[in-house]
């Protein structure tokens, strides 16, 4: 990758208030080649558990990331770095939020922009306005975006996109649907952006082709660090919230490195509903360590309530069993492998499974 120059540097640094650099969060010197992206929905008390994290502990958190000497830069520089092959500063990480709920705007905001942070929201239109208490309306929107506060593309309709993939007309009301949160965007806040969100961070091959043609670079809700050789049609990030809003679960996550992995069949599998097994091959590439005995150490963990066996097969590839994929819903395999250069981190890929009901209609959030 080519070093960024000192003047580029410096604008990456400076965050979504570029007017006023930040010296907090000044992270150590050096450079890397990779970025973290954490996810948050709800920064509130009285909101669903599990896709929420308390005020105080996001305090926390933006505190230990202060502490730790991490760098917030805005999610659209950190991919154009990536995508140019530049040098990012070292420690680098986004901050996002799907959904646009009020709780962004009345708790987390306050807090960003005391420390002058740089973050991502991403909006499913239909919602904005249509429950008040919930969502953010379009003013505030508008105040978010007056302030440096980067805005992206989480559908219209907010819906499970794979569901009835199989219908002659899916693709052109999947089209539809994104253009259709576009041309609100724009309309309502003059935010013509390449930035998407899968909703429920559900993506397969072809929705990930439909992303592609429409220039768009995707995001999803699966666990990993990014780099350039990372799918911009379906970048990584750590969600925080629920049982991983813990500061021990945001140092794993903002300390992890990305594991390049092939896999056989592609990311993003949607189960038949009768299915309650699943075969995956990968390969590790040779970027991660010198030789296949250095990968002893990989390990690769299932959601709960599946069984998994991880296989070496020779050469750097494996081999992933799993059984007793019983429930309806998403199911993900993590695989990891330490880092012997720094105690504590880890090399991290996720894959995504989906399994839709016994009836073969979608399950539920």
């Amino acid at each position: 990758m080519k070093r960024l120059t000192a003047a580029t540097l410096l604008t990456l640094t400076l965050g979504c208030y570029d007017s006023t650099p930040s010296p907090a969060f000044a992270g150590e010197s050096g450079h890397a080649d990779h970025a973290v992206i954490l996810l948050y929905h709800h920064v509130a008390d009285d909101t669903p558990v599990s896709t929420s994290i308390s005020e105080e502990d996001f305090k926390t958190q933006l505190n230990h990331l202060e502490k730790k000497g991490f760098r917030v830069l805005p999610l659209s520089r950190i991919v154009n770095a990536l995508q140019n092959d530049e040098w990012l500063p070292d420690k680098t990480i986004a901050i996002t939020f799907d959904d646009a709920y009020t709780s962004v705007f009345t708790n987390a905001w306050p807090e960003l922009q005391r420390r002058k942070l740089p973050f991502t929201v991403f909006v499913n239109t239909a919602s904005i306005s249509s429950q008040p208490t919930t969502y953010m309306s379009w003013s505030q929107l508008e105040r978010l975006k007056n302030a440096g506060v980067s805005i992206g593309n989480h559908s219209h309709s907010h819906q499970h996109m794979l569901n009835h993939r199989d219908t002659p007309n899916w693709a052109e009301n999947i089209k539809q649907d994104i253009q259709q949160a576009a041309e609100h965007l724009q309309q309502q806040l003059g935010v013509t952006t390449q930035l998407f969100a899968y909703p429920y961070g559900e993506f397969d091959p072809a929705l990930q082709e439909i992303v592609a043609e429409a220039g768009l670079i995707g995001f999803g809700q699966h666990s990993g660090a990014i780099s350039a050789e990372v799918d911009f049609t379906a970048l990584p990030r750590f969600p925080i919230g629920g049982a991983y809003a813990s500061v021990s679960r945001l140092d794993t996550a903002i300390n992890s490195r990305p594991l390049p992995v092939k896999a056989e069949p592609a990311n993003g599998r949607v189960l038949s509903p009768d299915k309650t097994a699943f075969e995956l091959n990968i390969t590790v590439g040779q970027a991660v360590a010198d030789g296949p005995d250095s990968l002893s150490a990989l390990a690769c963990y299932p959601s709960a309530g599946t069984d998994l066996k991880l296989q070496p097969r020779g050469n750097r590839h494996f081999q992933i069993k799993l059984t007793d994929i019983t429930s309806a819903g998403r199911h993900k395999i993590n695989c990891t492998l330490p880092d012997p250069k720094h105690q504590g981190a880890y090399f991290w890929w996720s894959y995504l499974l989906m399994k839709p009901q016994d009836a073969g209609e979608w399950y539920q959030q």
